[in-house]
């Protein structure tokens, strides 16, 4: 029946769109493109201009490869990704949604995908990805598509460049601070002379990148920016096939036997890809070129749908913005989408937003899961360089004996069989352990230390701060125990990652890594968990 249905509403759709699909057919293709020589002066009309409103900061919205072919716009599928799209814009609140390409991979897909991102209201700016323009009649069509939509900033931009190579500039009090370059990576490089120009040592060419014409062009804009403003502008490149760079400093800045990154690379560097890193065979340049020019501090791109590394070569972020959605192919852990946060000083810090899709289908929050006290979160605890899975059960309240853990009041249950540590601001316990392994004198200790055991009575408040750290803005509260400094650094409204470090010891990390509404009582010793007598509880603190 959902299968009927779904091609019921795309038969449907398909008539019901029939205006925009026939339209670019007869379309006088020639008028959209610009003319361009690298001999004609600069001026900063020919860029798109969008004015960051002084004292906050400009916030870019990427969403990558959501890839959804027409077949799947009228199932869950495509709920999904209008899911992700929904939820980010609330979490980020952006002045800018851009996306890197491979955006459907059909003709009602394309359509839709438009009609939700403008929805919004809010300015837009796309490139083309190598299977935009598959099960379409031509990639000028899907270009034409954004021409239709009303906040969306798309040009074809050059001639003979491909299709959508434009310019944003960010102004600040007419200022520019930062420059957005727009550019297409064409699709398999075996598709087109030009992308045959840099074949790999094996002779073959592998996938496309940037053509000569468009470093031409993008080396002109840099010039023309750096002219016009008095001095180099930072700028940030969005386009879809990654750089070469990407494949060749990964594996030397990734420990995969550890699973984590490089001591000396661990700092700037934050993601991980689960897959290898397709991009041509030869390397065009762009990247020394961007080195060179010493403007662009940001390249961002999609197309592996299962990598999210971000890491700093030579002065510059390289950076997979994380797939939205489950079209094509994809991991649940790497769903979402990114940012790019302008300041004031035009400096671009890029960051991810991971999306659960079991929390996003259902369109809750991860406060109004944690909120309604039922369900299930998996999450790793590092320190000292070992990391440790967790799993945090929650189905209501508990009580027992109160104690304080990393700032925050906790309750120890015992059972008779099992221990747990429950958090009842969170609304949630750890199973700590089997009681015959607990009870005596460390039982407290082992319970504690599934987080910062430095609650004692000495410890005083010293300030609460606000940091950031790798891209990631951080509260910090701050506290003194017998001279020692003991910070604790969390992101309240996601909940995504806590983190305490003691002066002169390691950082303890606690990371989540999926949250569900879905609880398992079995997993559970005692039924309802309802709240104990005082027997109980006297029983239960003479135990622990």
């Amino acid at each position: 029946m959902e299968t009927l249905k779904a091609v019921f509403s795309l038969v449907l759709a398909f008539f019901m769109s029939l205006g925009q699909i026939i339209s670019p057919l007869f379309a006088n293709q020639s008028k959209y493109f610009e003319k361009w020589d690298a001999g004609q002066k600069f001026e900063t009309e020919y860029c798109v201009e969008l004015e960051k409103k002084p004292g906050r900061d400009f916030v870019v919205l990427n969403f990558a490869d959501v890839q959804l072919g027409d077949g799947e716009m009228f199932t869950s599928a495509w709920e999904l990704a209008k899911a992700d799209i929904k939820t980010a814009i609330e979490q980020a609140q952006p002045d800018l949604i851009t996306l890197t390409g491979d955006n459907s991979w059909g003709m009602v897909g394309y359509i839709e995908l438009c009609k939700e991102i403008d929805s919004y209201g809010i300015p837009w700016a796309p490139v083309m990805g190598n299977h935009d323009g598959q099960n379409t009649p031509s990639e000028f069509w899907c270009a034409y598509q954004f021409t239709t939509c009303k906040n969306c900033l798309f040009r074809f931009g050059p001639k003979e460049m491909g299709f959508g190579n434009y310019i944003i500039n960010i102004t600040e009090n007419g200022k520019i601070i930062h420059t957005l370059f727009m550019m297409d990576t064409h699709s398999d490089a075996d598709d087109t002379e030009a992308g045959k120009i840099n074949l790999g040592a094996d002779g073959e060419a592998g996938y496309d990148h940037l053509w000569a014409n468009q470093l031409e062009w993008y080396e002109w804009a840099v010039k023309g920016i750096t002219a016009s403003a008095g001095e180099t502008v930072e700028s940030s490149v969005f386009f879809h096939i990654p750089v070469v760079e990407q494949e060749t400093y990964y594996p030397e800045y990734y420990d995969e036997e550890n699973d984590c990154w490089k001591e000396e690379y661990a700092d700037t560097c934050f993601g991980v890809n689960h897959e290898a890193v397709c991009c041509a065979r030869g390397n065009n340049g762009f990247f020394d070129l961007c080195k060179k020019l010493g403007s662009t501090k940001n390249i961002i791109v999609g197309h592996d749908h299962v990598n999210s590394s971000s890491m700093v070569v030579d002065g510059i972020r390289l950076s997979y913005g994380l797939k939205c959605g489950s079209g094509c192919y994809w991991e649940p852990e790497m769903n979402g989408a990114s940012t790019l946060t302008i300041s004031s000083d035009g400096t671009g810090t890029f960051d991810h937003i991971y999306l659960n899709p079991e929390v996003i289908t259902a369109e809750k929050s991860f406060n109004e899961i944690i909120e309604s006290g039922t369900y299930t979160l998996k999450l790793t605890v590092t320190s000292d360089g070992t990391t440790v899975p967790l799993t945090v059960y929650s189905q209501g309240e508990k009580y027992a004996t109160e104690t304080t853990v990393s700032g925050i009041k906790a309750r120890f249950v015992n059972d008779g069989t099992k221990m747990y540590l429950v958090l009842p601001v969170l609304k949630m316990y750890i199973d700590a352990g089997f009681t015959e392994e607990l009870i005596g004198d460390n039982a407290l200790d082992d319970a504690e230390g599934i987080f910062d055991s430095s609650g004692d009575e000495g410890r005083e408040f010293v300030k609460t701060t606000a940091e950031k750290i790798n891209g990631k803005t951080y509260t910090v509260e701050e506290y003194r125990t017998d001279g020692e400094t003991v910070k604790y650094y969390y992101i309240s409204g996601s909940l995504k990652r806590i983190e305490t470090v003691e002066d002169g010891g390691a950082d303890k990390v606690i990371e989540i890594r999926s949250i569900s509404s879905k609880v398992n009582p079995s997993v559970f010793s005692i039924e309802g968990y309802t709240k104990l007598s005082e027997e109980e509880l006297e029983r239960l603190s003479a135990e622990i």
